[in-house]
């Protein structure tokens, strides 16, 4: 593997301060292997957390929810933020999660359906070189 000279080791781990209170998570089998279905499922969190929070994210929950667009001057306090706050919760959430799970599991399908076409790609790859071989074998 070509990137393993860049990853810590397993004792580099264990002896991170900052990462001592994950115990033995951190060594969870499944978070050291790339394989399609940890892959997938790390493009679907990513992309489901990319889009916390999003301006276009409230916008579609606004819309969702029927609401009109605020009409509000910007003022830089601390009392505006949390009146705007008050306001905007619920659109803002209900989009990002919206957006986030759509995008994520489109993602998340995109990621398993390009990793079956790859290894179906490399595994006729390998049966032609093997079919060449035989063939030019004496």
């Amino acid at each position: 593997m070509r990137y393993r000279k860049y990853l810590p080791t397993r004792e580099q781990l264990r002896n991170t301060r900052s990462l001592q209170f994950l115990g033995h998570i951190i060594f969870e089998p499944n978070l050291w292997h790339f394989n399609r279905h940890s892959v997938s499922f790390a493009v679907l969190i990513g992309i489901f957390c990319c889009f916390l929070p999003m301006y276009f994210s409230y916008k579609l929950g606004r819309w969702m929810l029927g609401q009109p667009a605020p009409s509000a001057e910007l003022e830089v306090s601390t009392q505006w933020l949390v009146e705007q706050l008050a306001v905007v919760w619920q659109p803002l959430l209900l989009g990002c999660i919206v957006t986030g799970t759509t995008l994520g599991l489109l993602g998340f399908a995109l990621v398993r359906l390009y990793w079956r076409w790859k290894v179906a790609r490399d595994w006729r790859k390998r049966k032609r070189r093997l079919e060449k071989y035989l063939a030019n074998k004496p």
